[in-house]
């Protein structure tokens, strides 16, 4: 059910990011504030979804009966209004007393008045703290360390306010605790750190429409795959077509940014010629379908599993997994296709007996390097199935030719009977596949086109090679066979071609003689795909599942196959053309303009915020935007833009002073939480940062990182300390994790490299 949000402060930084994301849900929003800063966010917002996006109340949080208004109809209230530094408050303590700690009472009072009791969330700060000068520090050559708080600042840590920021903050802080505690009103403290700030989409099933994509669906980043937080209707609008030379279209409003060598970009302006950056393969997936298919029923699963153990943890696990995932159909059934396929590739189901225990031990092990194997671990953490960390170990193994091989090994691997049966059920061989007898499993062999595909894809992430790039020769798989089971072989060896012939891929197949390896005679199959360039296309149908470094090399080939040009000029010139990931930069060749039609956008897990919508990489919102800070708020933020537009920098004491530092994508995943979570949040003090993890010092360290950003020295003139200034903060933010499942996403190096481009890009909006 939607709710009425009212943001106090909506028109700032944080409130204008956090309207941004729940008008994108479909929530109705009041922004309440009083404009005194800038209009730019408002307009910004106006210009994304519409003047009757939203509803604008003007007016100020120290006018009792204006927000008493506004709060009457309100399920939630984000208080984010105020006076924000500390320099102001010590040139004028009653202003900052008035915006902040009568502010906020008020703002309490009105939600107390509506008799709705509404989420109140009250943005708090780390100024509450103060100085902590009883907590011992330690100085090293660029920054201050806590000695003894290695998690950093607890919520139990003793308030001690320093500023009149800090006692109007820290005022406003006890107040909304204790209207919990007298009145049991919804109110949470969220004391914060430092903020830096038609269409076909690509997922690893085909291409879905983008109205066809749920919440949870896995699409391509244009790095790997991401998963859908939310995806939402935004009204009809006007909307063109991009198309660029190899063919990759792409439909959106002309505000909707597209990734270019330098940045985000509007597509507004583009012109002919301008690179956008693409997955060649995308052009080749098949459109997705909804697969009605099932295979396996809860009965048939728990049954096998009660027939071999009593053990209520087994029991318990195998009942969870029935009822996540079993009947396996849709796209749970394709991404169990695509795991399948490695295992039978390069996987192990086995069965250990074990002298010193009765109950046999049961295994599954995924084999590959450890970018595969990450890879193999988020599919099987999207399927709700839990497998090891990547294991590393030396080891030595002998080749049929006699030869030895020698290097590290990686696996991944689940020791549970649950695990073991459901794979075992689908057909995947127990044992050593050389020598044992197993056959395509007819739920592959007689399902769904989509179904065979995803076997395919996960079958040559293991096993097919790489692409050769040189002499268009195509790839090949081998695989030996005990010739005590070589028919045996040579039959699943014809069902694999014929499942390729199905998919337009000829191959051929030949026997390696017989070789003494281990235990006796084996036999090397091989088949190798047929057709020329005319196959890889074929071969893009299908791709590779799990496997970056193949996957990358197809679409560079794709590329220069695109190109009509000879092999020799394919390494110098793919280097031009290569971007990130598996990308590369394609040109843009023409645009036509649709009229209005119905316009969605959606929400990604990935911290770039970044997906593929025909081939073509987007964002699916602009990168740390609308904070136009001062020099004392927003410290981050501020030496970016100062720095880019040649302001003034001052630092205050040494520089080195250590701040830990939260992304504004990450503090409102919390406030969301916060919502969701309200029975638990409820009357709670949660710290919200960076925490250790994303610290950086705000000069002696920040500084060189900026310059080289920059490409220049930056000239500072420096300062003494003010009143307030602590040389250390940062958060203990295990509460929030423990209690909301939070935690940042996006780490201090990302972060400020992400936004110093897009300040460097948006250099028009700070020189108002």
């Amino acid at each position: 059910m939607k709710k009425h949000y009212l943001v106090t402060g909506g028109a700032g930084f944080i409130g204008s990011n956090y309207v941004h994301r729940l008008l994108r849900r479909g929530e109705r929003v009041t922004i309440y504030d009083n404009l005194s800063r800038t209009k730019r966010n408002i307009e910004w917002l106006q210009a994304e979804f519409g003047e009757k996006a939203f509803d604008l109340a003007v007016g100020d949080v120290r006018d009792a009966v204006r927000i008493t208004e506004a709060a009457s109809g309100a399920d939630v209230i984000a208080h984010l209004a105020g006076q924000v530094a500390v320099t102001t408050s010590v040139v004028n303590p009653r202003d900052d007393f008035e915006s902040n700690a009568l502010g906020t009472f008020n703002v309490l009072e009105a939600a107390r008045a509506s008799g709705r009791n509404p989420i109140v969330i009250y943005a708090s700060t780390n100024k509450v703290y103060g100085g902590m000068e009883e907590v011992e520090l330690f100085e090293e050559p660029t920054r201050w360390r806590y000695k003894d708080l290695v998690n950093g600042c607890p919520e139990t840590q003793p308030l001690d306010f320093h500023s009149p920021y800090g006692c109007s903050k820290g005022a406003g802080d006890q107040y909304v605790r204790d209207y919990h505690r007298i009145y049991g009103m919804n109110t949470v403290v969220m004391r914060q750190s430092c903020l830096a700030s038609s269409q076909e989409v690509i997922t690893p099933f085909g291409k879905k429409k983008i109205y066809e994509i749920q919440p949870g669906d896995l699409i391509h980043s244009g790095w790997g795959w991401t998963r859908v937080k939310h995806i939402w209707e935004t009204g009809v609008k006007p909307v063109r077509r991009l198309t660029t030379m190899q063919g990759h279209t792409l439909t959106l409003t002309t505000n909707h940014q597209v990734v270019r060598p330098h940045g985000l970009y509007s597509n507004r302006d583009f012109a002919y010629g301008d690179f956008l950056a693409t997955l060649p393969e995308a052009l080749y997936a098949p459109s997705w379908e909804r697969v009605e298919q099932q295979v396996l029923t809860e009965n048939e699963y728990l049954e096998k599993v009660r027939s071999r153990t009593t053990d209520r943890r087994c029991l318990n696990e195998a009942q969870k997994i029935s009822e996540s995932i079993i009947p396996l159909t849709g796209d749970t059934l394709l991404a169990v296709a695509e795991v399948v396929g490695w295992l039978f590739g390069d996987g192990h189901l086995g069965i250990h007996h074990r002298q010193s225990r009765e109950a046999p031990a049961y295994n599954v092990q995924f084999f590959g390097s450890k970018s595969e194997l990450e890879e193999i671990k988020k599919q099987m953490n999207w399927l709700g199935i839990p497998v090891s960390a990547v294991i590393s170990s030396y080891s030595e193994s002998e080749l049929p030719s006699g030869h030895i091989v020698k290097g590290n090994s990686a696996r991944i691997q689940q020791q549970t009977l649950p695990i073991f049966t459901l794979f075992e059920m689908l057909g995947v061989p127990v044992g050593d596949k050389v020598r044992v007898g197993y056959s395509l499993p007819d739920w592959i062999a007689s399902g769904h086109h989509l179904v065979k595909r995803a076997f395919l894809r996960g079958f040559f992430g293991a096993e097919l090679g790489k692409v050769q790039t040189d002499s268009y020769l195509a790839p090949s798989f081998a695989q030996s066979k005990d010739v005590n089971f070589l028919d045996n072989g040579r039959e699943w060896v014809r069902k694999l071609r014929d499942l390729l012939y199905e998919f337009g891929i000829e191959t051929s197949y030949f026997e390696g003689k017989p070789e003494t390896y281990k235990k006796g005679e084996t036999v090397q199959m091989t088949v190798r795909l047929l057709g020329g360039k005319a196959m890889f296309p074929r071969l893009a149908e299908i791709g590779y599942a799990f496997s970056p470094q193949r996957s990358s090399r197809l679409n560079e080939l794709l590329y220069w196959l695109g190109t009509n040009t000879t092999p020799e000029f394919f390494e110098p010139a793919i280097q031009l053309r290569k971007a990130d990931g598996h990308l590369i930069w394609d040109s843009l060749q023409s645009f036509e303009n649709l009229g209005e039609q119905k316009v969605y956008d959606l929400e990604v897990e990935d911290p770039a915020h970044l997906f593929l919508a025909g081939g073509v990489q987007v964002s699916n919102c602009i990168y740390g935007p609308r904070q136009f800070g001062i020099e004392d708020q927003g410290w981050v933020a501020w030496f970016i833009i100062a720095a880019v537009m040649g302001r003034d920098i001052t630092i205050y004491g040494d520089g080195k002073q250590v701040r830990d530092i939260l992304h504004v994508d990450d503090l409102l995943d919390a406030y969301d939480l916060v919502v969701e979570k309200i029975d638990v949040a409820k009357g709670q003090v949660y710290n919200l940062g960076g925490g250790p993890a994303n610290v950086m010092s705000i000069w002696a360290e920040f500084g060189p990182r900026l310059e080289k950003l920059l490409g220049e020295k930056i000239e500072v003139a420096r300062g003494d300390w003010r009143p307030g200034d602590q040389k250390v903060f940062y958060a203990d933010i295990s509460k929030a994790k423990r209690e909301l499942g939070w935690e940042p996403k996006i780490g201090v190096a990302e972060g400020v490299d992400r936004l110093f481009e897009w300040v460097k890009t948006n250099k028009s909006l700070f020189s108002k």
